[in-house]
Formats: C-alpha cells, sequence, structure tokens
C-alpha cells in the first residue's frame, strides 16, 4: 500500500547562481507531524521552505504537496513592520481568504467567530482592539500564528517563530504549536535545539544535504552528535551546555562560509 504523505520531497537541489544551497534533499512528511528544520545559519533551512512555497524555483528533483492540502506561512516577525497603524484584529482577519485576492467585504459571522476561537485558544482575544505597535514580541508571534490559522490551513510552516524571545514565551509558543500539531502539519525551522526535542514529533538536519530525518528515539542523540561533532557520551548531558556547543559549532561554520 502506498504511503500517505502531506509532502514528499525529491533529490531537491536549488542555488543562488555558483552558490549551492541545498543538494540532493529527499524526505517525506506525514500528516499531522510536527517537524523541526534545524541546521547551521547558510545550511540552506530557509531555502527549503522558500522552494516549498513557490518562492524559489529548484535546479532539480521536486516538491509535492498532497492534493487539496492548503498552507499556511508565519515569516520571522522581525520583517513585520510594528508601525503600521493596524489593529490586532484588523491583522488577524487580513488572512481570511476570499477567493484569491484583496476584498475589503465584510467578514462573515463564521469568519468572525471562528477567528475569535483562534484568539482565545492563543490567549490574545483582549487584545484584539490594540495596536500591533503596543504588542511585546511575544503577544505579536502569536498574532501571526493566529492569521495564518484563520484560513484553515493543513499545514503550517514557520520561520524561526521564537527568534528573540525569552524562554518563557517560547515554550508558550511551543505548546500551542504542539496542540495545534493534532490536527495539521507543523513544520519550523528552529535554533532552539535545547528546547526542541520536547515539543516536535520529528526533526531535519539540514546542511546543504540532508544529514539526517528521524522520529525514533535516537533522534536527540543523533542530532546533537552532528552539531556538536563528537559522541554524546563525551559531553556533558546538560541542557546550557548542550546549547552553547550547538551555538559555537554554528558561529563557527557561519564564520568559514564568510571567509
Amino acid at each position: 500500500m502506498k504511503q500517505d504523505y502531506d509532502i514528499s520531497i525529491k533529490d531537491l537541489s536549488v542555488s543562488y547562481g555558483s552558490v549551492v544551497a541545498l543538494k540532493n534533499i529527499s524526505f517525506n512528511i506525514e500528516p499531522k507531524s510536527f517537524l523541526g528544520i534545524i541546521g547551521p545559519n547558510g545550511g540552506g533551512k530557509s531555502t527549503l521552505i522558500k522552494a516549498l512555497l513557490g518562492l524559489k524555483k529548484p535546479d532539480s528533483g521536486r516538491i509535492e504537496v498532497k492534493q487539496g492540502k492548503k498552507i499556511g506561512y508565519v515569516p520571522q516577525f522581525a520583517e513585520f513592520d510594528q508601525r503600521f497603524p493596524i489593529s490586532v484584529n484588523e491583522v488577524i482577519m487580513s488572512g481570511v481568504i476570499k477567493g484569491k485576492k484583496l476584498t475589503f467585504k465584510k467578514y462573515s459571522k463564521e469568519e468572525v467567530e471562528y477567528a475569535e476561537s483562534l484568539m482565545k485558544r492563543m490567549d490574545i482575544l483582549d487584545l484584539k482592539d490594540k495596536q500591533i505597535g503596543e504588542l511585546s514580541g511575544g503577544q505579536l508571534q502569536k498574532v501571526l500564528v493566529t492569521r495564518s490559522m484563520v484560513s484553515k490551513p493543513d499545514i503550517l510552516v514557520l520561520d524561526e517563530p521564537t527568534a528573540s524571545l525569552d524562554v518563557k514565551v517560547k515554550n508558550e509558543i511551543y505548546d500551542i504549536l504542539k496542540c495545534l500539531s493534532e490536527d495539521i502539519t507543523i513544520l519550523i525551522i528552529t535554533h532552539d535545539i535545547a528546547e526542541i526535542f520536547s515539543y516536535v514529533s520529528s526533526v531535519a538536519y539540514i546542511n546543504q544535504t540532508l544529514h539526517y530525518h528521524g522520529s525514533d528515539s535516537k533522534m536527540r542523540k543523533n542530532v546533537l552528535e552532528l552539531t556538536t561533532g563528537c559522541p554524546i557520551e563525551d559531553l556533558m548531558i546538560n541542557e546550557e551546555a548542550l546549547k552553547k556547543e550547538f551555538m559555537e559549532t554554528e558561529d563557527k561554520y557561519h564564520d568559514q562560509r564568510h571567509h
């Protein structure tokens, strides 16, 4: 029997001129999985997402999204201009899809009620009339996730949704996403190597090629050995130490890429 996948990636290669970003990437994503995409800066994580969203044409290979599946996207909130004079409710309702073009038609009662139910679930209903510029980073991120959900996507893609947030807010965001993954498929790019394993169902480690993709009980050990470059038994089993080791490895790789 043929396996049912929401997304199938086969021999995907993408480049920017002479610079190869991704090389022969192949893996499948099952329905209602929560996939953490990790790897060093410049390793191709964002390029993979751009190819998935149709924003970057592959050199070769293919990405197949199951027919009828709708994708929602949450960009890094740093890309969102909080100076724009718009309320939380207006931002969220702008995510309602009416055909394939913008419209100023009044939203239906059902659309408004569904948006408010999502705001309540995200614990931001009391913020609906506030201006975007009044929000904290964590509140804004919840707003952007809510906006992506009002169109009822089957697959949700997030690009570093917890960047620059404190640990408490990060965990709140991850808790929300874990709950959402009971109903939809979630792909998240993240650098939170110390926290992500408690929430995701699988991990893909990408550094130009796919070095690891798995959901077994050893995925934490395998990925940490990849990021640190040594057997896990030789490391202190301490979350902060592991995170520090990962970031130092990533910084070293980033420096090498730019020299």
